[in-house]
């Protein structure tokens, strides 16, 4: 306590240094203040028994939400000193057990995986633990008969019905008789475990069989224990948690087992799956046990008893399925699992092709069945052409005949003929003139170019039909991916809705609605499913290949970079109206001469004045010769008076001058000429209906252009906007409506994307075709084509 003591002598300094100590007495009691608001430091050590994927997922999500859920008069610290590992090394995990049950800078210990609680233990730590990620707390003791931790500062995480459901779904899976069941104890509760499994089997109509194999330093050895299976008796192996494997080491046993074609149904989740197993239950199970012990760590800091937190809390099944590894099993997944479960698609095999758009074009070309035919109605207008030319080269034939007679027809004849004889006679015909077949040999002419001109625009077709195909493959691949993402955060959602239902309280309408949202998304990843195969079977059907016929698509080539690069240069050619005006005056100039219908319509109109002039020289005359030369003995000798000369030959010219013919000629011109009208003026309507046609193709690939900048913008403004909302939904600071809004947002914004950019290639393809260019000649897609011809005509526009 200060006393204040006035003095007479000097008032003013005695009042000046009372203000003094009564300033330096409120910055004590500020700072004083400030110290008790600070607040508290809580420190957080991780120690697990060794590395595995699924240890950094849990420690990463568990991190994330308490970092979110901390009470605000609190500082967690994850301390770099509390992290310990074992590297699967038991002494190694007791020695570190007793440096952290020793360590004064570790408030909380967090307990991944076997070992680390019963060590800790035996090390006499007083500190509180969470033990996350066990396989069966109970059977490993670490639960006593009432329910509670065997220790009061102790909590743990038991998930009723894991290994049941599991089992159950397996069997739903894979037809099975006799399972293989490899798990890592973390003591001696082997023999417990397995008795639980056995019995669960029974219940399902199956057996189960086990291997207990270990290292050289006493670690469960999953390797060993597979090996010591009798492979050709298991239908199907269950993996408890992969501990004592890293990755690497994971995806060689998971490589191992398929190569074996032994499917594999693992208890951790997706993170094996994707390394190989077939599937799991547990794909969600990473926010669910991250969000019950965060809480429990909460509450530890705010002064409640490990042991006197809940245990108990399950997961939801969510079902993950890998699609290539059930393949190589041989496993067919029933179709409601591909839409019910998250889908791993299976890439196309290894030894498949990779195919691009240039590729599949001459693929199709070589083997296209209808696009062949046109080889051989080319190949019938050329015969066509050389048969009206041979009217006008020499006709030449032979007779030859040998005969023999009865002696009445010989004594009828008075004995002129010989009872047996022969003749032979060749005999020329040339046509020297006919305006007629002048005119049928050109007619044959121009039917062989309109054959040609057909088949090219087979070709031009069959291009264009191969490029549609072949970008619906992509955009359908696309749309389903998207469509699976969408329905994979609905089941983030939902799960975050049950976590924040069972944990917070909070309305369970929330999950009803999510449930909705899942059918919905569900319905979607169906549809998008199917699309995907409609559209591979079409293009298969063009490339005449079996429909289920696997190769990869060049997925790069059409990517969003791509197109804006393209949106740059074509911008340059279309900024303004006038511009647009003259880039598609040149186009419509450039299809005209160029697009097969207009060229076959053309020749269609030169062959109908072929064929009306054809009719008008049938009024001329035809002037030929005939020459033969015969060679015979049929009548019978009588010398001297009668002998017959076996060799004789003749000459003769004819003119053939039609004169009246019924009046055919004239009705048959007055059709030719009705056609010869009718074809000019469907020349006219076609060329009209090109203009038309580029124009609109001209106008979509500009707006399809013109909305991909905003599209890709409205993209990653959704995703910003839907990141958040995610967040504040799962810590409740944000209402269903408005993630449900956000995530809607975001769907719409990647399908529109994907419409803008596909639709573009598309009307870009389309385009080409019409305009009539071809993109196999030069071995490009048709952008690149469009953009070839672009330059030449900026290059024709200079000076």
């Amino acid at each position: 306590m200060l006393n204040f003591q006035l003095e007479e002598s000097n008032p003013v300094m005695t009042l000046k240094r009372i203000l003094l100590s009564l300033i330096l007495l409120a910055i004590l009691v500020a700072a004083a203040t400030a110290d008790d608001e600070q607040p508290k430091n809580f420190r957080i050590g991780f120690f697990e028994g060794g590395k595995t994927p699924t240890h950094a997922l849990l420690r990463h999500e568990f991190r994330r939400v308490l970092e979110q859920t901390a009470p605000a008069d609190f500082r967690v610290i994850f301390t770099p000193v509390g992290f310990k590992s074992a590297l699967w090394n038991r002494d190694t995990c007791r020695t570190m057990a007793a440096e952290l049950a020793a360590s004064q800078g570790v408030d909380l210990i967090v307990c991944f995986g076997p070992w680390v609680v019963e060590d800790l233990l035996a090390a006499g730590c007083d500190k509180p633990i969470i033990a996350m990620h066990r396989f069966d707390p109970i059977a490993e003791g670490l639960v006593s008969n009432d329910g509670r931790p065997i220790a009061e500062n102790l909590t743990v995480h038991i998930k009723p019905g894991k290994i049941e459901t599991d089992l159950a779904t397996l069997a739903d899976l894979v037809p099975v008789k006799k399972v293989g069941v490899l798990f890592f104890p973390s003591a001696d509760e082997h023999a417990v475990i397995f008795s639980r499994l056995e019995k669960i089997a029974r219940q399902l109509g199956f057996e189960v069989v086990t291997a207990d194999e270990y290292n050289n330093y006493g670690t469960y050895a999953f390797f060993k224990a597979y090996n010591q299976l009798k492979r050709s008796d298991i239908d199907a192996v269950y993996l408890g948690p992969m501990w004592g494997m890293d990755a690497i080491k994971t995806g060689e046993f998971l490589d191992r087992t398929t190569d074996q074609k032994v499917p594999v149904f693992t208890y951790e989740g997706n993170t094996p799956v994707k390394n190989g197993a077939i599937a799991s239950n547990g794909t969600l199970a990473f926010v669910s046990d991250a969000h019950f012990n965060a809480m429990k760590a909460v509450r530890i800091m705010q002064g409640e008893l490990p042991a006197d937190l809940p245990v108990i809390f399950g997961e939801r099944p969510v079902l993950v399925v890998n699609e290539e590894a059930a393949r190589a099993c041989n496993v067919d997944l029933p179709r409601q699992l591909l839409y019910t479960g998250d889908i791993i698609s299976a890439p196309p095999p290894e030894n498949a092709p990779v195919m691009t758009l240039p590729e599949a074009i001459g693929r199709a070309l070589a083997q296209n069945p209808g696009y062949l035919a046109q080889y051989d109605a080319l190949e019938t207008a050329a015969a066509a052409a050389r048969e009206a030319t041979t009217q006008y080269l020499p006709q030449v034939d032979l007779d030859v005949s040998v005969f023999h007679l009865s002696d009445n027809a010989v004594n009828n004849s008075h004995n002129w003929l010989d009872q047996s004889g022969y003749a032979s006679t060749i005999r020329l015909q040339q046509t020297i003139f006919s305006l007629e077949s002048i005119r049928e040999i050109q007619a044959a002419g121009h039917r062989r170019k309109i054959q040609q001109i057909e088949q090219d625009k087979a070709r031009r077709d069959l291009e264009y039909g191969v490029a549609v195909a072949y970008l619906n493959c992509l955009q359908t691949q696309q749309r389903y991916q998207i469509e699976q993402q969408n329905r994979e955060h609905i089941d983030l959602y939902m799960e975050v809705a049950r976590l924040r239902h069972l944990l917070d309280d909070a309305d369970s309408l929330d999950i009803v609605r999510w449930e909705s949202e899942w059918h919905n998304g569900t319905a979607r990843v169906i549809d998008a499913f199917y699309n995907v195969k409609i559209a591979r079977v079409m293009l298969n059907v063009l490339l005449n290949v079996p429909t289920d016929y696997l190769f990869a698509l060049d997925t790069g080539y059409f990517s969003d970079n791509k197109m804006l690069q393209q949106y740059r240069r074509l911008y340059e050619f279309s900024s303004t109206a006038d511009q647009q005006l003259q880039l598609q005056n040149y186009l419509v100039g450039v299809a005209t001469s160029e697009n097969p219908n207009t060229r076959s319509f053309n020749a269609m109109v030169d062959l109908q004045k072929t064929l009306v002039s054809k009719n008008r020289s049938g009024f001329f005359p035809t002037i030929g010769f005939q020459a033969a030369f015969t060679y015979a003995d049929r009548l019978a000798d009588d010398p001297p008076w009668f002998a017959e000369e076996k060799d004789s030959w003749s000459l003769l010219g004819f003119l053939r001058i039609p004169i009246f013919s019924g009046g055919k000629r004239l009705r048959t011109a007055d059709r030719l000429k009705a056609t010869l009208s009718q074809t000019e003026f469907l020349r006219d309507s076609v060329s009209l209906e090109i203009m038309g046609r580029i124009s609109r193709d001209l106008n979509e690939v500009l707006s399809y252009s013109d909305r991909m900048p905003p599209a890709y913008r409205a993209q990653g403004t959704a995703r910003t906007v839907l990141e958040p909302n995610v967040r504040g939904y799962e810590f409740g600071t944000a209402e269903l409506t408005n993630l449900l809004d956000a995530q809607t947002n975001a769907l719409s914004a990647e399908l529109r994307l994907i419409t803008s950019r596909f639709g573009y290639y598309l009307s870009l393809a389309r385009l080409v075709n019409d305009i009539g260019w071809t993109t196999h000649e030069h071995n490009n897609t048709f952008d690149s084509e469009f953009f070839r011809h672009l330059d030449e005509y900026a290059a024709s526009k200079q000076p």
